[in-house]
């Protein structure tokens, strides 16, 4: 079988490769079969393998890795779409690739998916060329926007039971020891907070089968709006509030936050 393996978040965000059967080994060698720049993953980090038609995931690298946010001690079964951890920085998602002879939707909508997020990556670089199109920092008053729009609708998502009050707990005390300063404190609560994104189901009345993790964007776009530092935005606050945006966002605020980023 194959496998579409993206990088959904770190230094080669938007990356994809199709894996064939067979043995993977994944990290910053460049003989490896999948090669990352990122240097927060090891020279020979992981590596998938396909046994009797299931993905296993053995770890390679003194750091660890992670799947569902369980360190990895022995070859871990992945599903047919599972995220791995290879640092804080760092992660991407193993997905099966459907029969070359299939037209499903499923296969146009990946397709689609792929171009667009290259497309996305050149025009970032294109813009990224010249002063006059830098983005400007994110100002202390934005962060405090979205913080307290986010935690808003996070305490609303704890009261109809779609989400864990100790998620509410983690984000207000992460917040809290970040503005104290206290960022060893902070980056660890941020930390444990995207390793519960891995496993905690999108927030709605309807389960559903993705993660927080999972429905991030491959852009923080909606945290942007949510902000205001987006402010050429033309939808409406009734479109970003929707719970996969705020999730999205949410996702993207903590992630920023363990990097100790003000920038976009």
């Amino acid at each position: 079988m194959a496998y579409v393996l993206t990088v959904t978040n770190g230094a080669d965000e938007g990356k994809t490769f199709t894996i064939e059967g067979g043995d993977c080994v994944i990290g910053r060698s460049p003989s490896n079969t999948v090669v990352l720049q990122d240097d927060t993953v090891a020279w020979e980090h992981v590596r998938l393998r396909e046994e009797h038609g299931h993905l296993l995931v053995e770890n390679l690298s003194a750091q660890g890795t992670r799947v569902k946010g369980r360190r990895v001690t022995d070859q871990t079964r992945l599903g047919t779409h599972g995220e791995i951890e290879l640092s804080d920085q760092c992660r991407l998602t193993v997905e099966l690739k459907v029969d070359k002879n299939a037209t499903t939707l499923t296969t146009i909508l990946a397709v689609v998916l792929a171009g667009a997020v290259l497309v996305a990556l050149a025009v970032g670089v294109f813009l990224g060329t010249g002063e006059s199109t830098a983005v400007r920092p994110i100002t202390d008053g934005e962060w405090r926007r979205a913080y307290d729009r986010i935690d808003d609708r996070i305490n609303e998502w704890s009261s109809k039971g779609w989400f864990p009050p100790e998620g509410v707990t983690l984000f207000r005390d992460a917040w809290r020891l970040d503005r104290a300063g206290t960022t060893s404190g902070a980056n660890e609560k941020w930390v444990q907070l995207q390793s519960m994104f891995l496993a905690q189901r999108m927030p709605g009345p309807v389960a559903e089968s993705r993660t927080i993790a999972q429905a991030a964007g491959t852009t923080p776009r909606a945290l942007f709006v949510i902000m205001g530092h987006d402010r050429s935005a033309s939808y409406s606050n009734l479109q970003w509030s929707s719970e996969e945006a705020v999730a999205d966002a949410l996702a993207w605020f903590v992630s920023k936050r363990a990097l100790g980023t003000s920038g976009p």
